[in-house]
């Protein structure tokens, strides 16, 4: 019984994936807690929760984790949808933070639904993409595109459009792996970027016939953008100060970083212990550690391609 819980869980074929994500795991944990140790503690408590639950799923045949994939891509695009919904009026647990609405409040514990479609639509593409061979057809690959825009558009409408552009990627390298043909894809990437153009300028004022349309990007969206080329002082202190804190963080480290817990330049980082936590891990351990985590996700996209 022993044996056959062990070679369920896989930890001889699949160490190195253990090992990556361990890693990844402990320099977020010591990062966050160099920042705020009450977040780092709370964040420690994940951690460990995390690694049960792991294990926990890892003892059940995926298959049988497979046939709830659809109500739990269903429940995770209602709870995305009542955020929304907290947007247009007032509903309880759902306020603003940061300009979008993208978070139910549960007393003194928190919940981002987008959080659980990234886990609920790799699980409903694969059980999609294990009982199909139509999406090795251009037509065929509809159903999984209508499945990727669908919580891509209610998430938008939050908006947060960093989380939304997460399933995109997501979505093209399951269709591939799944055997999906690889001209069909660099078709839809083709037509993506020809998109672009308009997605860009629809609704940008003054630009004629756009400027009536439906706004996609939002105005700071397009500023966050700007700011990426900018050098003057104004941009660098308002839009930019963010991307701009957090290279000097990043650079400061130097090659084996300042030290653990060490992050002057990085307690300057808005949202750093978010968007920007790289920068922070870059300041305390430098190159190495900052190759190291390249390494550790390197690790787990080839582990990935192998399984």
């Amino acid at each position: 019984m022993q044996a056959r819980m062990l070679q369920q869980l896989a930890l001889s074929r699949h160490w190195p994936l253990l090992a990556a994500v361990t890693v990844l795991a402990c320099l977020g944990v010591v990062t966050i807690w160099a920042d705020d140790p009450a977040a780092g503690k709370k964040q420690l408590l994940f951690f460990a929760i995390s690694v049960a639950c792991m294990a926990a799923f890892q003892t059940i045949d995926y298959r049988i984790i497979g046939k709830y994939a659809g109500w739990f891509y269903t429940a995770s695009a209602i709870l995305i949808g009542y955020t929304v919904l907290g947007s247009v009026v007032t509903v309880p647990g759902v306020t603003q933070r940061n300009g979008a609405f993208n978070w139910i409040d549960f007393g003194p514990f928190a919940l981002q639904p987008a959080e659980l479609m990234k886990v609920a639509f790799v699980m409903v593409m694969a059980r999609y993409l294990r009982f199909r061979s139509n999406y090795r057809t251009l037509t065929g690959l509809l159903a999984p595109f209508v499945l990727a825009a669908f919580p891509i558009l209610l998430i938008l409408k939050q908006p947060d459009l960093g989380t939304a552009l997460v399933f995109i990627p997501t979505l093209f390298a399951m269709l591939y792996l799944a055997g999906a043909r690889l001209k069909h894809l660099l078709g839809v990437v083709a037509m993506g970027m020809a998109c672009l153009p308009f997605l860009w300028l629809s609704g940008l004022d003054g630009v004629p016939v756009f400027e009536h349309l439906p706004s996609i990007v939002k105005e700071y969206q397009r500023d966050r953008v700007y700011s990426m080329f900018a050098d003057d002082p104004d941009t660098l202190l308002g839009t930019g100060m963010q991307q701009h804190n957090a290279l000097m963080a990043l650079g400061t480290g130097g090659f084996s970083g300042k030290g653990t817990g060490e992050i002057p330049i990085g307690q300057t980082v808005p949202e750093r212990r978010n968007d920007m936590i790289y920068a922070l891990i870059g300041e305390q351990f430098g190159f190495i550690g900052s190759t190291l985590v390249i390494i550790a996700y390197g690790v787990i996209f080839f582990v990935g391609f192998e399984i």
